[in-house]
């Protein structure tokens, strides 16, 4: 299989020979489609299939930040695929690769993933699929009492009650969180501010659940249900090993090796002992580390960090956008200076907002500003420091453009960086070009072009 800095340099080559691939799903099996003859071999998946040549209009991928989407693939019928409109094909997946002409199909790069909304005959020669997205973020609520996840040192938690001891009635038992996540002997346990175990109040009692989980109850005030709080040090302390806990328990895949080398792995403080879905949960954790978000081809959470692209090695880009690209570059949106940002950053628990800290920046006042609000759970040290280093990205105008190019660019993602050499447009420095951060792109397959939503 190729590597991607293979798949890189064979997008931006004047000899490549692109191939796309179109593969839907419907109740009885798959159809496959092409925009040039293209088949498999033996021990490919699939084997020995002959893509019909029948895409015959461009095929149009977007993706942005917030949503993908693919145009109408409209698919010309020469009356040989009249059996199709017996086929359901609505509710069943659809998928779109890239890749060489010459290269076995494991090599080709998948553009897009969706869910077949319809397909209509709209006229005697041509079908028309439309598709949704199929989402590769699951939906599910992370928190029940049974998964109370917990990192680094929270303070004035609530435990969770869960329900009285079997083995003596009356007894109101409390959750913090799974026996691996904390360290038993660093809990302190409140009752209307008083510590059980100092003075003359007992110690709490720990009881097995027996599902890996702990329970405890207060000798003195067996039968409280108000007033109790917490104070713990919990064995995972890193935000990267936090996430891997949660995707792992609820099945979510990410990019390990992504996230091993995202620069920024901080202390946290968490604690969901209230209802938190895992987007919310992502989207705390994109705001902690100053993050964008991608999913790649495997259906994998990755992330990138949000630069001044100026400032990033060019050992790190990942297109290189020349004249003989015919880039055409327009200004689409500007963003005012941040001259301040907020920061809340929570000691207890993902909805108690905590600590806040202000980073400012001395931006004229005469002109447009703006103030920008984000949450963190790193430890205050830590979510200073990224703070400030967010702001000074933010203290100056930043744009977004578009830029147009005569060829497609599949090797783009959410996230990369691309240098734009464009001398009649004023993107360059001398014989160098500018980097800039892509934010969403457009190819249109078949009419060979792309555009790029970059910022800088």
């Amino acid at each position: 299989m190729i590597t991607d800095q293979q798949f890189n340099e064979w997008a931006q080559s004047s000899t490549k020979h692109p191939v796309l691939l179109v593969e839907i799903k419907h109740k009885s099996g798959t159809v496959y489609l092409s925009d040039h003859f293209y088949a498999t071999g033996a021990g490919e998946t699939p084997s020995h299939v002959s893509y019909d040549v029948c895409l015959k209009e461009t095929v149009l991928v977007e993706r942005t930040l917030d949503a993908d989407s693919l145009g109408a693939v409209r698919v010309y019928n020469d009356g040989s695929l009249d059996h199709w409109l017996d086929y359901l094909f609505k509710g069943y997946e659809i998928e779109v690769f890239i890749g060489d002409k010459s290269w076995p199909k494991a090599d080709f790069k998948r553009q897009y993933k969706g869910i077949v909304e319809s397909v209509e005959l709209i006229s005697a020669t041509t079908f028309e699929f439309k598709s949704t997205l199929a989402t590769a973020v699951i939906e599910t609520n992370i928190y029940n009492v049974n998964n109370l996840f917990i990192a680094g040192d929270p303070a004035t938690g609530t435990p969770i009650f869960v329900g009285l001891n079997g083995s003596s009635a009356g007894e109101r038992l409390y959750r913090i969180a799974k026996d691996n996540q904390v360290d038993r002997a660093s809990v302190r346990i409140f009752h209307n501010g008083y510590e059980m175990g100092v003075g003359i109040y007992e110690p709490p009692v720990w009881v097995d659940m027996g599902d890996g989980n702990s329970a405890f109850y207060i000798p003195d005030f067996p039968n409280s249900d108000f007033n109790i709080t917490f104070i713990c040090t919990a064995t995972e302390k890193k935000l990267k090993s936090m996430f891997t806990t949660i995707c792992n328990e609820y099945g979510q895949a990410f990019n390990a090796e992504n996230l091993a080398a995202y620069p920024f792995d901080p202390d946290i403080t968490f604690y969901a002992n209230q209802s938190m879905t895992f987007p919310e949960f992502l989207n705390l954790t994109l705001e902690t580390l100053g993050a964008l978000l991608w999913i790649n081809d495997q259906d994998e959470i990755e992330f990138y960090r949000k630069e001044i692209p100026d400032e990033i090695s060019i050992n790190t880009v990942t297109s290189w956008i020349t004249p003989n690209d015919n880039p055409i570059i327009q200004a689409i949106t500007k963003e005012d200076p941040v001259s301040t940002l907020v920061v809340s950053n929570s000691p207890s628990d993902h909805l108690s907002g905590g600590s806040t800290f202000y980073q400012y920046n001395p931006v004229d006042l005469d002109f447009p500003y703006r103030i920008l609000s984000m949450t963190s759970y790193a430890e205050n040290s830590v979510a200073i420091i990224e703070a400030r280093r967010l702001a000074d990205l933010l203290s100056v105008t930043r744009r977004t453009y578009s830029v147009s190019i005569d060829r497609i660019s599949p090797e783009i993602h959410i996230g990369a960086i691309v240098n734009i050499y464009s001398p009649k447009d004023r993107w360059n420095n001398g014989n160098e070009g500018l980097n800039a951060l892509v934010v969403g792109f457009t190819q249109s397959y078949k009419s060979n072009k792309s555009e790029l939503i970059v910022w800088r």
